[in-house]
């Protein structure tokens, strides 16, 4: 269980603080007393400000389409630089910065991909994720040399990662037609409370026999068409007893 974060009304310059208590003859124990309660007070506005400014971000993501075509696998993806272009200008409004690097304690075949989430705020958040080395075509045979695979891992990965972290939408588009009938923002929030109504309920949704109802693998694929029968059924569901 998560600690609920309470905020603390803010506090003069702690080093004046310091000094003020210093001029005033306490004691050398009462002012590490003191400067522990600094930094615990100063850990919990961060912690606040960054729960605020990714709840800022998460509200104001654009929808990423899949625009890039893959000749190998005959699909289409969103690629990092899209995701980077509709997206990065939020998050940096927002106060957070990322970097990426790569760990050493992953499973054989698999790249350990790290990301650094820093704040303005002050508070910082390493996430970590194992992906395998890319290189291999739809029928197995190689398309890539080695380098190009680790290049190809870690690019799909930092996609993934920045995907998850601010939960970004990115959704497939018709390329036989101009028009894009996928679920709106509204409508992916709309069924995500729901899916929570459900569970609150007591009565959690089985996924694999969800998507199997309305007739494709996620969220991101679904078209507006099988909104309306999917929140029927949900809301069915959540208001079982």
């Amino acid at each position: 269980m998560s600690e609920e974060i309470t905020p603390l009304p803010g506090l003069t310059n702690p080093t004046v603080l310091l000094e003020s208590m210093a001029a005033k003859g306490v004691t050398g124990d009462e002012l590490a007393k003191m400067m522990d309660f600094l930094e615990r007070l100063q850990s919990n506005q961060s912690a606040i400000a960054f729960a605020e400014a990714h709840n800022k971000c998460q509200q104001e993501m654009p929808l990423v389409l899949k625009t890039v075509k893959n000749n190998f696998l005959d699909s289409v993806y969103a690629n990092l630089e899209s995701v980077q272009n509709l997206c990065k200008p939020v998050w940096t409004k927002h106060g957070f910065s990322l970097s990426f690097s790569e760990g050493d304690l992953a499973p054989n075949g698999m790249r350990r991909i790290i990301m650094t989430v820093r704040h303005v705020g002050g508070k910082t958040e390493v996430h970590h994720g194992n992906y395998p080395t890319d290189g291999t075509g739809a029928k197995g045979g190689k398309n890539m040399n080695a380098l190009q695979g680790v290049v190809s891992s870690n690019t799909y990965a930092q996609r993934d990662m920045i995907r998850n972290f601010f939960g970004i939408v990115i959704a497939g588009q018709d390329f036989d037609g101009n028009q894009v009938e996928l679920l709106t923002p509204e409508h992916v929030q709309e069924l995500n409370q729901l899916f929570e109504q459900c569970e609150q309920n007591g009565n959690p949704v089985n996924m694999e026999a969800f998507w199997k109802f309305v007739g494709c693998k996620d969220m991101y694929e679904m078209r507006d068409r099988d909104f309306p029968a999917a929140k029927d059924l949900l809301k069915r569901k959540a208001a079982r007893k």
